[in-house]
């Protein structure tokens, strides 16, 4: 390698050598050389071969999913990327870093538009941040496909107090109440109305 840095199968070699001795930081470094002399060269499938080993090798490895989903991604292969991105995403939450959740679960939607649960969570986590509005947009697509969905009910409320537009708010929440009514969830349904009071105490329902 000291005669010729561009000997892929020679760094590949090493990689594996230092992967049987543990070594796995100096692997990761081999690995990487690789992918990325792959990657410049225009060769995806060799690129997604080392990428896939540098996951395999260092599952907590972020930086190697989000090239390995973006290298999917670019070869049209969605589901995988999905796959990728599912696991960065649920990483950063576990470990606190909302903002770069916030970032991978973004383009996990956008590769999933129909995965609701995904965007309530997202809508939630914005909520959590205090930007109503993006949260408001990802709420729009839930209540379209189904508007008498008890969480999305509740998160539609919250971001439209937050945003002030209390008419739209008390709205939701009559909505939100007899959902609750609707499944027989009584106790939900005062507390609600209970709100609707407090917020104003002139309505008529």
């Amino acid at each position: 390698l000291k005669l010729d840095p561009s000997l892929m199968d020679i760094n590949i070699k090493l990689a594996e050598l230092h992967q049987q001795l543990q070594l796995m930081g100096e692997a990761m470094g081999y690995f990487q050389i690789v992918a990325n002399h792959y990657d410049k060269s225009g060769d995806t499938r060799r690129s997604l071969e080392v990428l896939r080993k540098m996951v395999d090798l260092d599952p907590d490895n972020v930086a190697s999913r989000r090239k390995l989903a973006d290298l999917y991604v670019r070869e049209g292969l969605n589901a995988e990327a999905a796959t990728e991105l599912t696991k960065a995403a649920e990483h950063h939450r576990r470990n606190g870093r909302t903002d770069v959740y916030l970032r991978d679960a973004e383009r996990l939607s956008s590769l999933q538009p129909e995965n609701l649960q995904l965007a309530r969570e997202l809508a939630e986590a914005y909520l959590q941040k205090g930007d109503q509005k993006r949260a408001l947009a990802k709420l729009q697509v839930c209540f379209k496909a189904d508007n008498r969905d008890i969480d999305t009910l509740r998160l539609l409320a919250v971001a439209f107090q937050g945003l002030g537009q209390m008419s739209k708010t008390i709205s939701v929440y009559k909505e939100l109440a007899r959902a609750y009514e609707d499944k027989n969830f009584r106790d939900e349904a005062e507390k609600v109305w209970q709100q609707v009071a407090q917020l104003d105490p002139n309505d008529p329902d």
